[in-house]
C-alpha cells in the first residue's frame, strides 16, 4: 500500500483506500507499452486544444467570486514570462500537486475551507520509480508471464 500511494502508512487513512474483494485481478497492462505513458497519453488528448494551452506558466489566482454570486465567470491569473496574465472561464479544473497546494502558492478567492486545507497539509507523499521493461524473447524473462506486476523491494 505504501508503494502505491507513495506514502507512510501512518499517514494513509484507510477510508481513503479502496480494497478490492479477494482474487480480485487487473488484466491490463499499466502503461507498459514502449514509448507510451501518462505524458503521452495526456498530449494526445490535448491535441485538439494545443492553441489554448499554456506551457511553462505558473497559475498565481483563481478567483470564482464571479461565478458563486452569478455576476461572472472564474478569472485565473498566472505568470509567464515574467509577464502576469489572465483568463476567464466558466469551469476550471485544477490539478495542482499536493506539494503545490500544500505551498499555498496559489491564492483561491475566497480562501478554499480551514477542513480542506488541514486535510491537504495533513496529507503525506513520497517518490516512486516505476521501470517498465519488455523483452523480445519471451524465454528470456525472469518472472513468471502470467504476472502483471514485478516488485522489487530492498532496504
Amino acid at each position: 500500500m505504501e508503494t502505491e500511494y507513495t506514502a507512510d502508512s501512518s499517514q494513509l487513512g484507510v477510508r481513503e483506500v479502496n480494497f478490492f474483494p479477494p482474487g480480485y485481478t487487473i488484466m491490463s497492462h499499466y502503461t507498459g507499452v514502449p514509448g507510451m505513458g501518462f505524458g503521452n497519453v495526456a498530449a494526445k488528448y490535448a491535441e485538439p486544444f494545443e492553441d489554448d494551452i499554456s506551457l511553462n506558466s505558473k497559475v498565481t489566482e483563481i478567483n470564482s467570486v464571479g461565478f458563486m454570486d452569478g455576476s461572472g465567470d472564474t478569472v485565473v491569473k498566472y505568470e509567464k514570462n515574467g509577464e502576469i496574465e489572465e483568463i476567464k472561464a466558466k469551469t476550471v479544473l485544477v490539478t495542482a500537486s499536493l506539494g503545490v497546494l500544500k505551498a499555498g502558492t496559489i491564492d483561491f478567492v475566497p480562501t478554499m475551507p480551514e477542513w480542506k486545507q488541514e486535510v491537504i497539509n495533513e496529507m503525506g507523499f513520497g517518490t516512486v520509480n516505476k521501470c517498465i521493461m519488455s523483452w523480445d524473447d519471451d524465454d528470456a524473462l525472469v518472472w513468471p508471464a502470467d504476472k502483471l506486476w514485478f516488485l522489487l523491494m530492498t532496504p
